[in-house]
């Protein structure tokens, strides 16, 4: 069976359908990110390194969708979504990407391409 917003069914639907379900010009698109620290961070080193996190991006455009800590490896994994309805732009992830590089903390940043937010 197709999948269910086949271009032939999305035509079908009127604006209001389409932003319901967040598809053709409505579809909203987010990054996830994966860094590695040199050692692992305590509990308030990650509240502070999360907390510059987020008023960088509140500076930027986007906000943080999320942030954590896995306890095993230490890494921080999140993603980042656009304040209102939209995407974030290649700029924001490029910058985001830039102001991981540039932390002192982190050893290996990955950020991952856009994709669908709602699928």
């Amino acid at each position: 069976m197709p999948h269910a917003n086949t271009r032939t069914r999305i035509r079908g639907m009127n604006r209001r359908q389409r932003k319901k379900i967040r598809v053709g010009e409505f579809q909203e698109f987010v990054f996830a990110f994966r860094l590695a620290t040199h050692s692992p961070l305590s509990a308030s080193e990650f509240a502070h390194f999360s907390e510059a996190f987020g008023r960088f991006v509140g500076d930027t455009g986007p906000i943080v969708g999320g942030m954590a800590r896995l306890e095993e490896d230490g890494a921080i994994f999140g993603s980042v979504a656009s304040r209102h309805r939209g995407s974030p732009s290649e700029a924001n992830r490029v910058a985001v990407e830039g102001w991981f590089s540039a932390r002192a903390e982190v050893a290996k940043i990955e950020v991952g391409p856009m994709f669908d937010a709602w699928r």
